[in-house]
Formats: C-alpha cells, structure tokens, sequence
C-alpha cells in the first residue's frame, strides 16, 4: 500500500497465487467495438472473428499453468474455424486443427464466415458461376 504525506492510501497493489482450472471462458477480441473492429461480423465469405479461450480458476483468473487441449467448434450459423493457435512461438503443430493445447492458459481460434448472403446479388451470382 502507498500512501500520500498524511498517510492515506494513495495506490495499492496485489498478487493472487492461481488455483486448479475449474472453467473455460470463451470472448470475443474482434469484432468488438472496444478494438474498433466493429460489432458484427458480415456476411461477405470473408469476414472471420477471433475468438480467446481461457482456462480460470475458481475465482476466474486465468490458469496460467493450464496446457489442456481446447477443441473450437460452431454450432450454428454460416461458419467454420479457420484455424487455432495458443502463442507459443516453439509449437510445430498445425494451426488448421480445431483442436489445440492451451498455452499458459490460453488458446485463440479464428472463425471464419462462410455465407456471402450479404453482398449484393450479382456479387453472389458471379461467385456461384466460379464456385
């Protein structure tokens, strides 16, 4: 605790010890209005949204010894993962699996659209023509 010349708390400061994982938390990093990426996805065949899984403790921080496999899958909705990473510079790994292991507590996916119903119609006509 730090404290002003008459001695009232100024500042304070705190380290909490991690307990077991207990829970996995799933956020959203973009789109989200707080990085300025928007705040929805678009139906163009080529936005994707990036996705943060977190091992917690009880208490909900993050474990940061967690290593624990995470497997991203879309349950609804024109989408699939694209791939999944945890930040570790050193994993050889594929990164096109839907599966990866958490790296201190921590596993990202990136999911993809895979709907162009929000272009126009003659983008979507031209595109049914090459698909």
């Amino acid at each position: 605790v730090a404290k002003d010349g008459g001695g009232a708390p100024v500042a304070k400061a705190s380290r909490h010890t991690n307990g077991k994982p207990a829970a996995l938390q799933l956020s959203v990093d973009a789109p989200s209005p707080h990085t300025g990426t928007g705040a929805a996805l678009l139906l163009d065949g080529q936005d994707a949204a990036l996705l943060r899984a977190s091992i917690v403790d009880g208490a909900g921080r993050v474990a940061h010894l967690a290593s624990s496999n995470v497997t991203f899958r879309v349950v609804s909705g024109p989408g699939r993962i694209q791939g999944t990473h945890n930040g570790d510079v050193h994993s050889h790994l594929p990164n096109d699996s839907p599966t990866y292991p958490a790296y201190h507590g921590l596993v990202r996916a990136v999911v993809r659209v895979t709907s162009a119903a929000g272009r126009p119609a003659a983008e979507r006509a031209l595109l049914a023509k090459i698909d």
